[in-house]
């Protein structure tokens, strides 16, 4: 039996799932379907379509628990499931990747100095990067999506996509070189 909800680490919560306890289940829900739905609804675009994405997403969750392995947090093997999950509906639905206010997250990265983009207005400004981003491959907008825009970790990253650090890397580096040519 759970005590206190709010102090109940992810771990405890999925072991009491196991142990058949399916209230720890909505608790798990109750913490993390928004964040689930913020992952969706910045991949698609659509809110209802997100909507309906995110309660299959959590079904999946319940379904596959027990393949959470604890070798990492709950919140990335989440990401990744929500991830893969609404890339592969959103395929199925013909659906663009989409990304949008991401303006805060990149122009100090990719700006190095401030000087080169006094002539633009941030409305220009925002522009410019969604343009810029839309015309990134599907891999490299993914990479600078999780990066800035979603605020995971090289570690978090390497294991939504499944891929080395050094792999991670490498990517972010050459997306961000991408899109800073497409910037100037």
């Amino acid at each position: 039996m759970v005590s206190d909800t709010n102090k109940t680490s992810d771990e405890k919560l999925i072991e009491e799932v196991f142990n058949g306890n399916i209230m720890s289940f909505s608790i798990l829900i109750d913490r993390y379907s928004s964040f689930v739905f913020q992952i969706v609804i910045k991949i698609t675009g659509n809110r209802e379509f997100a909507e309906e994405i995110t309660q299959d997403i959590l079904l999946k969750v319940y379904k596959n628990l027990h393949k959470f392995e604890f070798k990492s947090k709950f919140s990335t093997w989440l990401y990744r499931v929500a991830y893969t999950t609404t890339i592969s509906a959103n395929r199925k639905a013909s659906k663009l990747f989409l990304v949008e206010d991401f303006e805060q997250h990149y122009s100090n990265e990719i700006y190095e100095e401030e000087a080169e983009v006094e002539w633009l207005d941030k409305g220009q400004l925002n522009m410019a990067f969604k343009k810029a981003l839309s015309d990134l491959d599907e891999a490299d907008n993914l990479i600078i999506t999780l990066y800035y825009l979603n605020e995971q970790s090289i570690d978090d990253i390497c294991t939504i996509l499944n891929l080395k650090n050094s792999a991670v890397k490498t990517r972010l580096h050459r997306a961000r070189t991408r899109l800073k040519k497409l910037l100037i």
